[in-house]
């Protein structure tokens, strides 16, 4: 016989009378607890039923009215960068840990191929000791409904008490941006956003090699802020999404068939199962991917697919909501742009039921028909744009000639906007010149030494340079003759740069002194601005003579300076010397085509409340 010891029996009993009690008790218990269940009904709704939006009686069946869109805010991606070639006014006096993280990077990549460079032979604390260097912040702002590959401007932060007191001449190494890139350097390669180039960058040039006083924050602030045009490159697509306000597993597959039957290539010639303009995410989310036909506009590729009717392929509802459209763009203080939006969604084969509102006596119903007409590819819109773009007095002419701006490129819209190069109207010029400069068949461009491009644009029109300072670098020289004004006598950078005419000769001489070296430059070229320009930045002359190595900033100093002395002249064809000017590129120039019909009339304001859509974030806005 086995003896247990007490406390085993006393354990083994309790241990039973629970089993015993939990066979009697929990049936009774359950019962007690029991609700009927309606089976017709979910124990749980997975995804919230929401009212549908306010909207007019004629946007009532869009999908406008049954989602709320999301995720249309610029994603901020951030990290840290190595800044050379300052003017010195670099400083590295930075916390320890970037210090080290930055050194790291520096003892796996070298910092340049060139044996001639100053940094070819250094040691990375060298490198970073030197006051040619600078360590800066990278911000990167991704647009929404951006795509792989897509280009966008970065920028460029000294960092604070670092020492560095400008970022002009400054040049930025490859680096990368993430989500958590500026709170930690280590966080700099976890989920990466975005990858940044090397390049120049670009600082207000009207500041630009100033020596601001130490209490003047705002000009330090100035200079201790550049740009990488271009410089980053997004590293993955980033959708839109649109929350259905009644979720359900065929309304979210009806709304995406409606879409891929608008949009059904995201690229051409990639089949819509590699690639879509949209996917269904579950019942109640869609994805939106901005086409490429849209360029990057996703805002338009928006306004159109929220403006389109869930009934598109039905003639006879169409039809009806076409007379609706018509009735009540006559209307006072009509919609207009959600109306045009309207007509725009409908798809080319639907442009008959109202081009001829393309005629309308009042030219804001005759714009908004037209842009939405020429966006379905009609001819006959797109020549009553041109009229309008070449009109003087038509209150739409920047609005249309953005417009034709917005078109998918063809040899018939390059030929529109070429026509438009030289019209009296500087902004019209502009605009079309925005869109041409990527397309040269129509200029006369060069890129000189991977800087900047040098556009071309000879003809009888008011002399104007032109700089951008988004995307591309560029700068535009318009009109005939462009030079300095004779005799030429120029100065800048406190006396270390001359451009000086040589007696009895076409040329002139363009001298230069190195602050850091005190070495002296002497140049010569002919008395035109735009080889003086190709001059500057590093294009060799005809006799091969010694060249500068300006960046597309000290440029721009440059070409402001001179516009400040007023020495920017044309010759025209049969006049006079003509004054010329320089321009920058303005914050938003390039608005949106569809701010158009708001432009210099009473449309804008006639948008009713509530149809705008409704970006409120949301809980599934976190699979972004």
């Amino acid at each position: 016989m086995v003896c247990h010891p007490p406390k085993v029996y006393a354990s083994r009993i309790a241990w039973m009378c629970g089993i015993v009690i939990a066979c009697t008790v929990l049936p009774i218990i359950f019962s007690a607890c029991t609700v009927a269940v309606d089976p017709r009904k979910p124990a749980t709704e997975p995804f919230p039923t929401l009212p549908l939006a306010k909207v007019p009686d004629f946007m009532k069946g869009t999908i406008f009215e049954r989602v709320i869109v999301s995720n249309v805010v610029p994603a901020t991606a951030g990290g840290y960068g190595l800044v050379v070639n300052l003017h010195g006014t670099g400083g590295c006096n930075v916390p320890t840990a970037l210090r080290q993280y930055m050194r790291n990077k520096l003892a796996f990549a070298k910092l340049d191929s060139d044996p001639d460079s100053p940094f070819a032979h250094m040691s990375a604390d060298q490198i970073l000791d030197d006051k040619r260097v600078t360590i800066a912040q990278l911000i990167g702002k991704i647009p929404p409904g951006a795509r792989q590959g897509q280009p966008f401007d970065i920028t460029v932060k000294a960092m604070p008490r670092s020492g560095c007191t400008s970022l002009a001449g400054g040049r930025l190494y490859q680096a990368e941006l993430s989500e958590r890139g500026l709170a930690s350097p280590l966080a700099a390669n976890i989920n990466v956003l975005a990858a940044v180039q090397s390049g120049d960058i670009f600082v207000n040039p009207a500041l630009a090699y100033m020596t601001p006083s130490l209490t003047d924050t705002a000009k330090l602030a100035s200079l201790t802020t550049g740009y990488m045009l271009n410089g980053g490159m997004v590293m993955s697509d980033r959708p839109i999404f649109m929350q259905l306000r009644e979720p359900s597993g065929s309304g979210v597959r009806w709304m995406e068939a409606v879409i891929m039957q608008r949009f059904p290539y995201l690229s051409p010639g990639v089949p819509p199962d590699v690639a879509r303009a949209v996917k269904a995410k579950n019942e109640d989310l869609l994805a939106l991917y901005t086409p490429d036909q849209f360029n990057g506009d996703w805002e338009h590729y928006l306004g159109v697919v929220t403006h389109l009717y869930l009934r598109n392929d039905d003639s006879g509802f169409i039809v009806a909501k076409c007379k609706e459209l018509f009735a009540v763009a006559h209307q006072p203080d009509a919609p207009l742009k959600d109306i045009s939006f309207c007509w725009e969604a409908m798809g080319p084969d639907r442009v008959s039921l109202y081009n001829q509102l393309i005629t309308d006596p009042n030219p804001d119903i005759a714009f908004a028909a037209a842009r939405a007409a020429a966006f379905n590819g009609d001819t006959a819109a797109k020549e009553a744009l041109l009229q309008m773009a070449t009109n003087g007095d038509c209150p739409f002419q920047l609005p249309a000639v953005q417009t034709l701006a917005a078109l998918p490129i063809t040899p018939e819209i390059t030929h529109m906007l070429g026509t438009l190069l030289n019209n009296p109207r500087a902004t019209v010029r502009l605009a079309a010149f925005n869109v041409l400069k990527d397309h040269r068949s129509t200029i006369f461009s060069e890129v000189i030494k991977h800087k900047f491009v040098l556009d071309i644009i000879d003809g009888n029109s008011t002399p104007l340079i032109y700089a951008t300072r988004t995307g591309v670098p560029h700068i535009a020289v318009f009109g005939h003759g462009v030079s300095l004004r004779p005799p030429v006598l120029f100065m800048a950078m406190d006396q270390r740069f001359s451009i000086s005419y040589i007696p009895d000769s076409p040329l002139v001489n363009i001298f230069y002194r190195d602050p850091v070296t005190n070495h002296s430059y002497t140049v010569t070229s002919h008395n035109n601005l735009a080889e003086i320009i190709a001059r500057l930045a590093g294009k060799p002359g005809p006799d091969a003579d010694s060249t500068f190595d300006f960046n597309y900033t000290d440029v721009l100093v440059l070409l402001e300076r001179m516009n400040d002395q007023h020495l920017i002249v044309g010759k025209p064809l049969d006049g006079p010397l003509d004054d010329g000017a320089f321009v920058m590129e303005a914050t938003g120039q390039n608005g949106e085509v569809l701010a158009g019909l708001g432009n210099d009339t009473t449309i804008e304001g006639s948008r009713p409340q509530g149809t705008a859509p409704d970006t409120r974030l949301t809980t599934q806005e976190s699979g972004k």
